[in-house]
């Protein structure tokens, strides 16, 4: 309550009511005869800012690093101590690779047609969570001497 409520509460704010136009613009029946086209340019760039605003959520990240330094300085045992310095860095490794699985899968899908390695597995025709496990498993091959059956297929990827 004390630090981030403002910043939750613009967040949300900005959320509802893009819900609440884009669900008012459908109930509408969706664009209008006469309606101002500047209108929509407005409306992109108050969801450009709702972006950027969701990102500052990724500001509370910071304040996980204080709670770890606080767990760190309040253990006595010095396994603990290494326990809980492998699993922040299992964390930080899984993070990692979370990111460059999503940026994988984000590049294969830019543009249609074979010579991207989505559409010439045909990794679009499988479950959400199967495009996300081969995306993570791609990239956890590139971290380690492991290999995989899937490979970039242009120089883009």
């Amino acid at each position: 309550v004390k630090r981030w409520f403002l910043l939750d509460v613009m967040i949300v704010t900005v959320d509802w009511t893009l819900m609440a136009t884009t669900i008012g613009g459908e109930a509408a029946g969706g664009e209008m005869e006469g309606e101002d086209p500047s209108g929509l340019a407005r409306l992109g760039k108050v969801i450009r800012v709702a972006r950027i605003l969701r990102t500052l959520r990724l500001l509370r990240l910071m304040k996980l690093r204080h709670i770890f330094f606080a767990i760190q300085e309040r253990i006595d045992s010095e396994v603990v101590f290494i326990l809980v310095g492998t699993v922040k860095n299992l964390l930080v490794l899984l993070f990692v690779n979370h990111v460059f699985a999503c940026l994988w899968f984000l590049i294969g899908i830019m543009d249609e047609g074979d010579d991207h390695w989505v559409f010439y597995y045909k990794i679009l025709d499988t479950d959400v969570l199967e495009k996300y496990m081969l995306s993570l498993h791609w990239s956890l091959t590139q971290f380690t001497p492991a290999g995989i059956e899937i490979h970039p297929r242009n120089v883009f990827e």
